[in-house]
């Protein structure tokens, strides 16, 4: 009987420390709200602290939501502006009959169409609780859109916000693998 209390005793003993030994970055992925020094501290790391900020609070989960749901929150944003991008720059280049205009809209689209597999790709990972491959796809559509802006300079608001978010997604998602 005293040697299965003293297997008890150690037991929880271990686990206690194995608790307070747990990094605070670990700590967020556990379920614990993320408060305002964490959503600063990621805009912080962004070329527009401001709008990072403006983005991730316009939905009300950022409000109540730990590390991973804000993972969720900014793919959803990367989405719908990467998506809002892409009709913009397939409504461009309908409308214009520069041929140049029309072959950067074109390479534009095609970017936006890879970006946009890669904010999908980024949601199925973080499904799979896979933040690695949340962190790949999210630097992948930083490359599709810089791939946009390399080739023309005709999108430039579009393509700050769509990056950023994109961004906002990599910081998250590199934060859940404690490399933040």
């Amino acid at each position: 009987m005293k040697g299965s209390s003293f297997c008890a005793s150690s037991l929880l003993i271990s686990l206690l420390l194995a608790i307070l030994c747990i990094s605070p970055a670990q700590s967020i992925r556990l379920g614990v709200k993320i408060g305002e020094d964490v959503l600063t501290d990621l805009c912080s790391k962004t070329d527009d602290p401001s709008f990072c900020l403006q983005s991730l609070k316009s939905d009300p989960q950022t409000a109540t939501t730990d590390l991973r749901g804000l993972a969720g929150v900014s793919i959803n944003l990367a989405k719908t502006t990467v998506t809002k991008t892409h009709t913009f720059i397939k409504s461009q280049l309908e409308k214009t009959t520069d041929p140049q205009l029309k072959k950067q809209y074109s390479q534009c689209l095609d970017s936006y169409d890879d970006a946009i597999g890669n904010v999908d790709y980024a949601s199925e990972q973080l499904s799979s609780s896979d933040y690695g491959g949340v962190s790949s796809a999210a630097s992948a559509c930083m490359t599709d859109i810089s791939d946009c802006q390399d080739a023309t300079s005709a999108l430039p608001q579009q393509n700050k916000e769509s990056n950023l978010l994109c961004k906002v997604t990599l910081l998250i998602a590199n934060r859940l693998l404690g490399k933040v």
